[in-house]
């Protein structure tokens, strides 16, 4: 057995149930998404299985339940002793959660002598994360494993958790009943007004990384309390159309993309609506329209970069917005075409322009991003950012500032629109 890598998923996950209404009975699993509380994460953990003497030697057929695959983690020194996980679904090649209780069977062919299968945990923050790494990515905890029926133990000790998964090339995994492959074939169909895979727009400040629905499709998570952070309650900035949802210091794009080149500095042209610079294994300005979704955007992982380039000394603060929900395309895009009419002040009345802004983009079942980083017209403004097809769901707005700036209000088009932040910028 192997685990190639543990992940958590960018947006909360739909799900179908993997049995057939006639065995569950009254235990049916009505939920169209999987559910999770203000304090748990969804880990996926990555697991191949090989070797035919596990099977069956009649039919070749592995047979195993949720129930004999456990994952253990925890912080006891930090009060969360190990604790024992059960995995409440198996991913299918879409990325639909197919639900399962313990003792439900599970069967997979072992003639060609191993397969890949993703199982989904929901799992306790406070068992996983400490209070260095509040958010992915972060690190299992020394001690973590993850069991397959008493044949393998894998130590996850140290390993890191990141937004994911990639793309399984396994797409034989699990066997399925005839009912949930035809369940799974209408996924698209069944999801297409969105709400399973909608990205939430209300941060919880109660609860670090965590969001509404469950986890920006990509850096959906809320910002965390503190100095470098303030959380908003949805108060509409002017006439922009947009509401005010947090600031945070942070550098990091909403989403990991392949640069495609393999090097670390250097120009990226790619067919997928990708270009921009690399300075050092950062964006030094980035350019993303949205024709990829994002699933796809940080496939392979191998030349993923997340982090955006900022001058020595300064730091990068983000504003995070949510457009308007209602109304046109053209009402619920008019910001993007305004962008650089917002700026931030500090305690001394001195201001920032915007230098980059990025939304996600729903359309059907999938999300896709937008993105101008450090791109300006001849006037020195940060130019539009590129309205997308579908629906956007959550915008940033990214300004460069000196480290240690406290930052007080937010103006669009010079007027006042926040006031009282009080953000260290650091």
């Amino acid at each position: 057995m192997d685990v190639s890598g543990v992940y958590t998923p960018p947006h909360t996950l739909p799900q179908i149930d993997g049995e057939i209404k006639q065995m569950r009975g009254d235990l049916v699993m009505s939920d169209t998404t999987l559910k999770t509380e203000p304090d748990q994460i969804v880990l996926v953990v990555r697991m191949t299985v090989s070797g035919k003497q596990l099977a069956d030697e009649v039919d070749n057929l592995l047979r195993f339940s949720a129930g004999s695959v456990r994952l253990v983690t925890g912080l006891p020194e930090n009060g969360a002793p190990f604790k024992d996980y059960i995995p409440v679904a198996t991913l299918d090649g879409n990325g639909v959660a197919v639900a399962c209780r313990p003792d439900d069977f599970l069967f997979s062919d072992m003639a060609l002598g191993s397969h890949t299968f993703d199982f989904v945990f929901v799992v306790d923050r406070d068992h996983v994360m400490n209070g260095e790494e509040t958010k992915p990515p972060f690190h299992m905890p020394q001690g973590s494993f993850v069991e397959f029926k008493r044949y393998s133990i894998v130590d996850l000790s140290g390993k890191s958790v990141d937004f994911g998964r990639p793309p399984d090339p396994d797409k034989a995994g699990i066997i399925r009943k005839t009912e949930v492959k035809n369940l799974l074939a209408k996924t698209e169909e069944m999801l297409s007004g969105g709400a399973a895979w909608a990205i939430p727009s209300t941060p919880n400040p109660s609860t670090p990384g965590a969001s509404a629905a469950g986890n920006p499709q990509p850096n959906t998570q809320s910002p965390q309390e503190g100095d470098n952070t303030v959380t908003g309650d949805g108060h509409i900035l002017g006439d922009s159309g947009l509401k005010f949802l947090g600031i945070e210091t942070s550098n990091k794009l909403a989403a990991p993309i392949n640069a495609g080149t393999g090097n670390d500095s250097g120009t990226v042209q790619l067919t997928n609506g990708v270009s921009g610079e690399l300075a050092h294994r950062q964006w030094k300005s980035l350019t993303v329209t949205s024709d990829t979704p994002v699933k796809n955007l940080g496939t392979p992982i191998d030349d993923n970069i997340q982090q955006l380039a900022v001058d020595p000394n300064n730091v990068l603060v983000q504003v995070h917005l949510g457009p308007p929900t209602s109304g046109s395309a053209s009402d619920m895009w008019a910001w993007s075409t305004r962008v650089s009419d917002f700026t931030l002040a500090d305690a001394t009345d001195h201001t920032y322009k915007c230098v980059g802004a990025w939304a996600t983009v729903q359309v059907r079942a999938d999300h896709y991003l937008v993105c101008n980083y450090m791109n300006f017209d001849d006037r020195n403004h940060l130019e539009p950012v590129a309205s997308g097809k579908g629906r956007p769901v959550d915008v940033w707005l990214a300004f460069e500032v000196p480290a240690g700036t406290p930052i007080t209000g937010l103006r669009f088009s010079g007027s006042a629109v926040m006031d009282n932040l009080e953000l260290k910028a650091e």
